[in-house]
């Protein structure tokens, strides 16, 4: 018999698994109790368990498994795998159920969501109500101990369009837009970069010419004027009397190149996601990612106060161009800020790479940017 290992009530240990199980010893189905043994969540502590699922057996015995929400939301590895058939939506069937698990039975105001979708319509409905729900599938989830009900507290942000509008086939009833002028970009140009090849890293040090000269800029400074992605690209001190000019000890031609690259991105393939100037309803993403933790998701506010107001219980449904689907989930209080730097990493592509490995100088250089010591 499998006893699961672990402590007894009394501090001993238990015997714990043989395998394979011995001549002429008499087996049985496990109940409940046997199969939490075997599983270790008799040794989770009761505060930390957060239903995943029903296990039922084929002699009708049911089964309530447990994550541990330390290793699940932190602050142990804080990471969920989830494996199955690709295109079915049973991968993120099973992670919304576990979010919502999550909400029910932690305080949700020490917890944000962050949602990165890529399933069309689906995820930008979650906070009404299903239209049907049989009998059998609420009965699911009251044996779980939660209740079937739509998310609360969600914001969306969906990708602003090239003439201001959202970039979204479906529109929810409240939403915000999101995109980037020059100034949310100038400490990251080199994430826009990650995939161009780059072997003398020539465009990578001009990028840090550019970011170091944008950041600290004076009126006497030759990026004074700089204000915006248009006037970096055709004004001085990259481009002037109708050509690129040398930068420093960049050559005119190198200036070329990155001025071709950024205009592809920002401007002649860009989906509108980069302007020139935000309009009143359109947000920093990474602002948004942050105020999450900073303000404990309470308020937010834009430079200019046009911003909306965030209850508890942040949820960002964000309408993002990438090739997979992330789900996000944090403690505020281990809101690292290397998370942080993935998180803007996926949204400032409007297409992304073919792949987003990065070598372990870029990533590591990444967590430098990020004030992190560990790879996001």
């Amino acid at each position: 018999m499998n006893d699961g290992g672990g402590k007894k009530s009394d501090g001993t240990y238990k015997d714990g698994i043989y395998m394979p199980i011995q001549n002429e010893k008499n087996v049985r189905f496990a109940d409940e109790s046997g199969i939490h043994a075997a599983l270790g969540i008799d040794t989770m502590a009761e505060e930390n368990r957060i239903p995943a699922g029903l296990i039922k057996m084929s002699n009708e015995v049911e089964a309530v498994v447990y994550v541990d929400k330390s290793y699940v939301i932190g602050p142990e590895s804080a990471h969920v795998n989830i494996s199955g058939i690709s295109g079915l939506a049973t991968k993120t069937s099973y992670a919304m159920f576990l979010l919502q698990s999550i909400l029910q039975k932690i305080d949700s105001s020490e917890v944000a969501v962050i949602i990165m979708n890529v399933k069309h319509r689906d995820l930008l409905r979650i906070d009404e109500p299903p239209t049907k729900l049989e009998e059998g599938q609420k009965s699911l989830w009251l044996k779980l101990g939660l209740e079937p009900k739509p998310f609360q507290n969600v914001h969306y942000y969906l990708p602003r369009g090239k003439n201001g509008d959202p970039n979204s086939f479906v529109l929810p009833t409240q939403f915000r837009c999101y995109a980037y002028e020059l100034n949310d970009c100038v400490d990251k140009l080199d994430l826009l970069f990650s995939s161009i090849p780059d072997p003398t890293e020539t465009i990578d040090s001009l990028v840090g010419e550019i970011s170091n000269g944008l950041i600290n800029k004076t009126a006497k400074s030759p990026w004074a004027p700089v204000k915006d992605w248009q006037s970096l690209l055709d004004g001085p001190p990259l481009f002037e009397n109708g050509k690129s000019q040398n930068f420093g000890e960049v050559k005119a031609s190198s200036v070329g190149k990155f001025r071709r690259h950024l205009r592809r991105m920002v401007k002649t393939r860009s989906t509108g996601i980069f302007t020139d100037r935000r309009g009143h309803n359109e947000d920093n993403l990474s602002d948004a990612c942050v105020q999450a933790r900073m303000n404990g998701a309470t308020a937010y506010n834009t430079p200019n106060n046009d911003g909306p107001s965030f209850d508890n219980g942040l949820w960002l449904s964000l309408n993002a161009f990438a090739h997979v689907l992330v789900f996000f989930v944090c403690q505020r209080s281990s809101f690292v800020v290397r998370k942080r730097s993935a998180v803007k990493n996926v949204c400032k592509y409007v297409r992304p790479p073919k792949h987003h490995s990065l070598s372990n100088r870029r990533a590591h250089k990444l967590c430098a940017q990020a004030g992190s010591s560990q790879p996001p």
